[in-house]
């Protein structure tokens, strides 16, 4: 999962190189970076949820739209499938 992972984040980069974009899977009641940016908490990142166990964090989006986000969401969800 990890390898589909990088390989979403350097798409996510080429798309919106302005932004940084993380991902992480939720396990009980923590959240375990998995890869992107770094995996330090920010106060202005964005959280959107990939599907029960991934999430991603969004960094100066800015220049993105809730739609192109949740759009992109679900391309990473389809993506990964029953990896995660």
């Amino acid at each position: 999962m990890k390898e589909l992972l990088d390989s979403e984040v350097q798409r996510f980069n080429y798309m919106y190189p302005r932004s940084c974009v993380r991902f992480a899977e939720i396990i009980g009641r923590r959240v375990s970076h998995i890869t992107g940016c770094d995996d330090e908490l920010h106060v202005r990142e964005q959280r959107v949820p990939v599907n029960q166990r991934i999430v991603m964090f969004v960094e100066n989006r800015e220049e993105i739209s809730d739609e192109e986000l949740e759009r992109f969401a679900v391309q990473v969800a389809a993506m990964i499938g029953d990896t995660a």
